[in-house]
């Protein structure tokens, strides 16, 4: 993975998404879309021992409609 820091999102594949997915071709949820939610989440909560509780409790779907 490129070590420069991307903005995420945009058109085509270039990017964060693209390289992910190519870096872990077995793992799904690269889009644009998720890594722009998962940027939303990990600034809601910075703490790691709160993310790390949010996540066990509440369903993924469920953090992105507090997100929205």
């Amino acid at each position: 993975m490129r070590s420069r820091r991307w903005s995420v999102g945009g058109s085509g594949e270039a990017g964060p998404a693209a390289d992910l997915r190519l870096a872990f071709p077995e793992m799904l949820g690269f889009s644009s879309r998720n890594l722009k939610y998962m940027r939303s989440f990990a600034e809601a909560w910075p703490e790691e021992a709160i993310v790390q509780q949010l996540v066990a409790q509440i369903p993924w779907g469920h953090n992105l409609r507090i997100l929205d």
